[in-house]
């Protein structure tokens, strides 16, 4: 008898201290879980918190004075019975998201002893769940954009294949109007050196003598032939420079001498209008290496525009060198002069400064500026309204490689 009790004093010692050791344990894993545990009895009271919660609700914790549960933080909203998220207030005022769970303690006869409440402090997680919300707006919104790029992309290559056909189109059309130019520039020109040639003959009264009047008419045309001519020509040189076929073929030659060449062709144009036409031939003679046809088609378009803008005094032509490897030639006038903002648009294709003066079609500047550039040379222009203007065609050695 005394053996069985002291084997029933022993089990229940074991018991005892397994519950004691069980207890340890439990209370050794709660207070180093991360998330914050709080245990209240049956009256709200506080009567454990580990520290994850301690640190959670700002609050040390004593088991001398232990407070309710509305006193360490209280739900914004009527917390579920077993659990959810929600918004909590902190004894400092703030407030922080938590997930949580509350379980309800339960002794052996099924009495409740109290609550287990469970918090998780899940601010960083709202803000992940607000980073990752709005990274999957922005991948909406680049998938929206992709889409309407995407679309984009089909009009600009619809609209690309459209342009390209126009293009080629383009191309056909210039090629005819270049061929056209070209086939008709003997055509036109022929017969119209023929009408120049015979009034130049009937002018000289080779074939007999000319009333006034016959002589009138026979001038009148000549000029109007002479302009046709000069039309013709800059467009069909302005055809050639645009499809590239105007080739410099440069050659040595006396500067002075050819000048003055062919102010010569237009002196007679001059004394029509009762303009003296001068040339200062320079001393000693200056040679050049250019392109001879176009050196003589700019400076007969200056010519032909200095006389046009004319009506009374003198046309000077000086060629000189500024300097070494530098060429200058220039074509003064006693003209209405070019106003500054007429200067501005000078070397327009189709610009006229006074067409109230003008007897062509305002390609004259435009061709002498373009004709330039094919020799590598430039044009200046000086000009005071009511005064006059001078243009100088400028070669130089590094670039026109005038000798």
């Amino acid at each position: 008898m005394a053996v069985s009790e002291e084997l029933h004093a022993g089990d229940v010692q074991a018991s005892a201290l397994r519950h004691k050791l069980g207890k340890c344990w439990l209370l050794s894993i709660w207070r180093n879980m991360r998330d914050g545990i709080i245990a209240v009895d049956n009256g709200n009271r506080v009567i454990f918190m580990n520290p994850a919660a301690e640190k959670l609700a700002g609050y040390r914790y004593r088991r001398s004075d232990p407070p309710t549960l509305e006193e360490v933080f209280v739900f914004k909203c009527p917390p579920a019975p077993d659990g959810g998220t929600g918004i909590v207030a902190l004894r400092d005022g703030s407030e922080i998201p938590v997930e949580y769970c509350c379980k309800p303690v339960i002794d052996d006869q099924g009495h409740s002893q109290g609550r287990i409440v469970i918090l998780r402090d899940i601010t960083k997680l709202r803000k992940l769940e607000e980073k990752n919300r709005k990274t999957i707006a922005a991948l909406e919104q680049v998938e929206l954009l992709n889409s309407e790029l995407i679309e984009e992309m089909k009009n600009c290559h619809l609209a690309e294949n459209k342009l390209l056909k126009i293009n080629s189109q383009l191309e056909k059309t210039c090629k005819a109007k270049d061929n056209f130019l070209a086939r008709m520039s003997h055509d036109l020109r022929t017969p119209l050196n023929a009408v120049i040639g015979f009034t130049s003959t009937l002018l000289m009264r080779l074939p007999g003598p000319l009333t006034e009047e016959q002589e009138r008419q026979l001038h009148n045309i000549s000029v109007s032939a002479r302009h046709l001519l000069s039309m013709i020509n800059n467009l069909l040189d302005l055809s050639r420079l645009e499809a590239g076929h105007l080739v410099p073929h440069r050659e040595k030659f006396a500067c002075g001498a050819y000048v003055s060449e062919i102010a010569s062709t237009m002196s007679q144009l001059a004394e029509n209008k009762g303009l003296k036409l001068t040339v200062k031939a320079p001393e000693p003679e200056i040679i050049v290496f250019t392109d001879r046809q176009i050196l003589c088609r700019i400076l007969l378009n200056l010519i032909d525009n200095a006389i046009k803008y004319s009506e009374q005094g003198e046309i000077s032509i000086h060629t000189c060198t500024p300097s070494p490897g530098r060429v200058e030639i220039s074509v003064a006038d006693s003209g209405i002069g070019i106003s500054r903002e007429d200067m501005k648009r000078l070397f327009d294709p189709f610009a006229q400064v006074d067409p109230g003066h003008s007897e062509g079609i305002g390609l004259g500047l435009y061709l002498c500026n373009m004709l330039a550039q094919t020799i590598d040379g430039s044009i200046a222009v000086r000009s005071q309204p009511g005064v006059g203007s001078e243009f100088t065609l400028i070669l130089e050695e590094n670039r026109g490689r005038a000798c």
